[in-house]
């Protein structure tokens, strides 16, 4: 007997209620549901560069896991702080947790730099009693109240298993803590996603001994890491030259390279931006919004001149500057003045900022053929192997300290 429609969604409909009521919250019910509609769509915490969110697709992902890799002293933890202290400044209710292993904060810089207000900053620091196990353990435990918007983790390469604190330092302690992160993924990956969290790891960039081909750094603590990140920033320095706005003496500037994006299917996953760092203030926001503003239309470079034209024109034809709020003219004589009027003027940099999100998409460099087909190709061998071997997520150990890679020891029968 044929069902009609009607009849199979009453039907589930029934069974569905019951496994509900019985676990006293919404875990199966159809797409259009609204509590299922809310999981399906995906929430941004913006990041201060607007390249950057546009390569990502809006910024840090909320109710997913996000990596930002990267070389040494790359701005990947000021970058995660910089965005927490910029969420907090738009929206009084944001509430962020951090795990600190690489005793790296500093209580000046997360309120004067970064802007970071210390009642709403919750931070679990790593000790050797019972090491990184019982600091994830609290942390999973605070994640479950429900209160926090971003959840960092800095930095996964430092979080130290209890058995290393316990072993002499001659003993080997081969893929102990690839073991321990596999884990770490299964159980906050749930767990995130219930409560609309965003949850990032901030990671090393560390050379694979042995690899003959393709960029020698992977990404330290084992390949589960990067199976169970929606997305992945890999973060590098790059060399300033002459032309750019911000010279070697006042900062830095920082080349971000999207590996892998789950969150937006509608678009090319392989995107690369830059953007620059000035020492003791952060991203260079205003530089970024004027190149922008002149990319999209709503300012005019003539010559050295920066101006905002209103639309209307004077009584020869000639087009008519925009009258700001303080009565003057938009129009600046380089970059120089133009950005000291911006950073005079937050109202106006907020104008702009608006203006060029309302534009559509931020151009942004897609990467080559050659990049494209590297990624995809290393993509493939990692999953060919995994499969070959029958390894489960906790089995793949992969410890780029180490010139040995413990392989799993099971077979098919």
């Amino acid at each position: 007997m044929t069902m009609s429609l009607a009849e199979k969604r009453k039907k589930m409909s029934q069974m569905m209620g019951k496994i509900n009521d019985k676990v006293g919250k919404q875990v199966i019910g159809f797409a259009s549901d609204p509590v299922m509609k809310d999981r399906l769509t995906i929430q941004w915490i913006p990041m201060p560069s607007l390249r950057v969110n546009e390569v990502t697709g809006g910024g840090i992902p909320k109710g997913k896991i996000s990596v930002v890799a990267g070389d040494s002293d790359s701005g990947k933890t000021s970058l995660m702080l910089e965005t927490i202290g910029l969420n907090m400044k738009n929206n009084p209710d944001f509430m962020a947790l951090w795990l600190e292993s690489e005793e790296s904060l500093e209580l000046e810089a997360l309120e004067n730099v970064f802007g970071i207000d210390l009642d709403r900053f919750v931070v679990i620091y790593l000790d050797r009693d019972g090491a990184a196990e019982v600091a994830l353990d609290r942390l999973e435990a605070a994640l479950g109240m429900g209160v926090f918007d971003m959840c960092v983790i800095n930095s996964l390469k430092c979080l130290t298993p209890s058995t290393e604190f316990e072993k002499a330092m001659g003993e080997a302690t081969i893929g102990i803590q690839a073991r321990m992160n596999g884990k770490l993924m299964r159980k906050m990956t749930t767990l995130i996603a219930e409560h609309g969290c965003a949850f990032v790891l901030i990671n090393h960039l560390t050379t694979e001994i042995g690899k003959m081909h393709g960029d020698p750094l992977v990404l330290a603590g084992g390949r589960a890491i990067r199976y169970s990140s929606m997305l992945t920033l890999d973060i590098r320095k790059r060399s300033i030259q002459e032309a750019d706005p911000v010279s070697r003496d006042e900062g830095m500037k920082i080349g971000v390279t999207i590996n892998k994006n789950h969150c937006r299917q509608d678009r090319m996953p392989y995107l690369k931006t830059e953007y620059f760092v000035v020492y003791g203030q952060g991203t260079e926001r205003s530089i970024e919004i004027i190149e922008l503003a002149e990319k999209c239309g709503i300012l005019t470079k003539k010559g050295s001149w920066y101006r905002e034209y209103s639309g209307e024109t004077d009584s020869k034809g000639n087009p008519m500057e925009r009258i700001l709020s303080d009565g003057t003219k938009a129009a600046w004589n380089g970059m120089k003045n133009t950005r000291a009027y911006i950073l005079s003027h937050p109202e106006y940099f907020d104008y702009l900022v608006n203006k060029v999100e309302n534009f559509g998409q931020i151009d942004v460099e897609t990467l080559s053929e050659e990049e494209i087909q590297r990624l995809e190709e290393e993509h493939k061998l990692e999953e060919a192997s995994a499969s070959e071997q029958d390894i489960t997520l906790d089995d793949i150990i992969q410890d780029p300290d180490t010139t040995e890679t413990k392989k799993s020891t099971k077979k098919k029968k």
